[in-house]
């Protein structure tokens, strides 16, 4: 298996506010270790670095990326030796719940110049704060976009056959074997810096594929039900960014059969056909006129986010970092 498809949010951007599973992804590891210290630090690397030596040995290697931004990692889980680090810092802040013996955390403040960051006091706290509220415009238009998507889903649902679409997410879940086990949540849908993106995970080593044609936005519909109808089956789910109570993804690990909406590949299941009479409302560029407004708020933070890393990065005694990230590593394997 390619490890560089297990590849994930953890947290979203929602219509809902900040929605976040880190809690619960990274529960019951045997080691976990959770990273402080501002932007620019490192954190990312860090992680990048530990990923890249397990899969050198072999190992399953799970990567987290930021709700914001897709390119920088915030969690990896090394799914042989049980072991996961993640960013503890906002928004998903997190603290140990066993100090020094399940939960360590790792301090990478300790390697900067506080003479320096002091000197940018003043910069530091007004991006911080700008960065701030432009993160409540962000949510303000999201749920704007959720609500229209409300109103298009009520709408949309008087066109649907949902007598047939039901009996059609039946007619899959009888012939999946019941195995009892565990829901997870692995999020493949990301509002972000750099726009929508979206992970492909499960390809390579689900062994069926059902690609669930969609045009309408009614793929949830049978996909939620599917969900339902599989409860307390062991699988893993995934949600829409902008409305997190809507399924875009089902996976199931122990006959590798993965559910995925307008994909490129497997057999498909078209429901579009028990879509019946709709009509284009104008509700979809409205949308998408909000969600233009966040993305431009996202791009933004973006710019300052990459304004204050600089600030750190020149705080920073990297060769002590880099001392302490091979010790680390070296702690981990052994």
């Amino acid at each position: 298996m390619n490890n560089a498809e297990l590849s994930f949010f953890a947290s979203a951007n929602s219509g809902r506010g900040f929605i976040n599973y880190y809690g619960d992804i990274f529960k019951g590891l045997k080691k976990h270790y959770i990273i402080k210290g501002g932007p620019g630090t490192g954190k990312s690397s860090l992680m990048k670095a530990i990923a890249t030596k397990a899969e050198t040995k072999g190992m399953k290697v799970e990567r987290y990326y930021c709700s914001s931004d897709p390119e920088s990692l915030d969690g990896i889980i090394i799914c042989d030796i049980s072991v996961g680090i993640t960013d503890g810092t906002a928004p998903h802040t997190a603290d140990p719940k066993c100090p020094g013996v399940t939960d360590e955390i790792i301090d990478l403040g300790s390697f900067w110049d506080k003479s320096i960051l002091a000197d940018s006091k003043d910069i530091i706290i007004e991006s911080v704060n700008k960065k701030a509220k432009l993160y409540r415009d962000v949510y303000s238009y999201l749920n704007a976009a959720l609500t229209l998507d409300s109103i298009k889903q009520r709408r949309t649902a008087d066109t649907v056959d949902i007598t047939n679409l039901q009996s059609l997410a039946r007619s899959y879940t009888d012939v999946i074997p019941y195995r009892r086990g565990k829901q997870s949540v692995r999020l493949i849908d990301g509002i972000t810096m750099k726009g929508h993106h979206c992970f492909a995970p499960y390809r390579t080593e689900a062994e069926m594929i059902y690609n669930v044609k969609d045009s309408y936005g009614t793929g949830y519909i049978f996909l939620n039900y599917l969900k339902k109808s599989l409860s307390g089956n062991e699988m893993t789910v995934s949600y829409d960014a902008l409305d997190t109570e809507k399924v875009n993804m089902i996976y199931i690990p122990t006959d590798k059969i993965l559910f995925c909406i307008n994909s490129d590949q497997g057999e498909e299941i078209n429901i579009d056909e028990f879509v019946i009479g709709h009509t284009e409302d104008g509700i979809e560029t409205r949308k998408a006129e909000l969600l233009s407004d966040a993305y431009q708020c996202l791009s933004d933070i973006e710019k300052l986010h990459f304004s204050l890393e600089e600030i750190y990065i020149s705080a920073m005694d990297f060769p002590r970092k880099e001392k302490y990230q091979k010790k680390l590593i070296k702690e981990i394997f052994t």
